[in-house]
């Protein structure tokens, strides 16, 4: 069901797209969220506290939340 509606340069009509379906409540659930934050729990603490449990290493790269730099900024870095 698209709409039409026309502007003020021209008298013709234009289609304008209908908006995209809402998510059904099965297409919501198929989604996986990944936590940013592991809850260990009272076991998970008691093993991690003994040793037996070792925390996941997580990997952040270097440039990670900067720009990435443009040719002319490497030049002007490297000459100085």
């Amino acid at each position: 069901t698209s709409t039409t509606t026309t502007t003020s340069t021209s008298s013709e009509p234009v289609p304008v797209a209908s908006p995209a379906p809402a998510k059904t409540a099965v297409e919501k659930k198929q989604q996986h969220r990944v936590p940013s934050i592991k809850f260990l729990g009272k076991e998970g603490w008691a093993l991690r506290l003994r040793g037996i449990l070792e925390p996941e290493p997580v990997y952040i790269p270097p440039n990670y939340g900067r720009p990435a730099f443009s040719e002319e900024e490497m030049e002007a870095l490297m000459m100085g």
